[in-house]
């Protein structure tokens, strides 16, 4: 979706808009953020404590589906109406996104995270 989202606003011929500028790297930084814990969370696996990983990878979840939202939001309202057209994308892109996070139920595997940081029992392996 970014990497459209860039074409589509050269295509526009409003690259050189500060403000897009500013929500351009405002995306790159949760991207790039939410790739960081991902790759903590693998790392997490090779030292062996499980439910440890397991932690850190239900929260690389949900970080993931978290900046996604954020991610659309700015895009679609950089894009504007227009990129919600059936010729492109986007609108595709948004239901995919919905339909990937709603069936994940990462809020629901979430509350195991929520359970461990306030020393109450959890299932870090339940899948919701």
């Amino acid at each position: 979706m970014f990497e459209w989202f860039l074409e589509y606003m050269r295509s526009r011929d409003r690259a050189k808009d500060a403000m897009l500028h500013l929500r351009a790297v405002e995306i790159r930084i949760a991207m790039d953020s939410a790739q960081a814990l991902f790759h903590d969370a693998i790392e997490s696996w090779a030292q062996g404590d499980v439910t440890k990983a397991e932690l850190r990878s239900i929260a690389a979840k949900a970080i993931a589906a978290q900046v996604a939202f954020e991610v659309s939001h700015k895009i679609l309202h950089c894009a504007g109406s227009t990129s919600l057209f059936e010729k492109f994308p986007l609108s595709r892109y948004l239901a995919d996104l919905e339909t990937h996070v709603l069936h994940a139920a990462h809020d629901r595997s979430s509350q195991t995270v929520g359970a461990a940081a306030l020393g109450e029992r959890f299932d870090s392996s339940a899948q919701f």
